[in-house]
């Protein structure tokens, strides 16, 4: 039997729901799904502020990070560190999108939950479900884990992803 990764934290409100609320009304609206421009990160410069569509995840949107954001990270982590990219992805998924298996291109990576309004979409680190509240965060090693995010069976499932480097 496995073992849950060596490395992850989960940090009950990492936000507050006021700060997830404020956060998510000042981002771009999403565009509808099939009007969402499908994109290769790895061939393509993605603009600020775009919806687009990836192949193992919906539809997500890519911004600066915020002081906010950046400050409460600083203070759970142990050592210095760098954002990817400098951005953060806000993530939007609706009833029957998931998040296949897979690992991200970075050391760590921080999944915060912005909402609650659905059913269905936990996420697993390996196979074993991570219990997340609106505003919770979890952080962890992508060299030892694999992530993904069952099926959403109603409701629209909104998070906040960074990629996270070591020097």
């Amino acid at each position: 039997m496995s073992k849950l990764p060596t490395r992850y934290s989960v940090h009950s409100n990492f936000l507050s729901a006021e700060e997830c609320d404020a956060l998510l009304s000042s981002i771009p609206q999403p565009t509808p799904y099939n009007e969402t421009t499908p994109l290769d990160r790895t061939k393509v410069d993605i603009p600020e502020g775009v919806w687009y569509r990836l192949e193992y995840l919906p539809m997500r949107v890519e911004l600066p990070v915020t002081d906010i954001i950046l400050d409460k990270l600083k203070r759970i982590m142990r050592q210095p560190f760098k954002i990817y990219d400098d951005r953060m992805y806000i993530i939007k998924y609706e009833e029957g999108d998931e998040a296949t298996l897979h690992q991200d291109p970075c050391d760590d990576t921080l999944i915060i939950q912005l909402n609650d309004e659905f059913t269905g979409g936990k996420l697993y680190l390996d196979r074993y479900p991570i219990d997340l509240e609106k505003g919770s965060a979890v952080l962890f090693t992508n060299n030892t884990c694999f992530h993904k995010v069952k099926t959403i069976q109603s409701g629209t499932r909104l998070t906040l992803a960074m990629w996270i480097d070591y020097p």
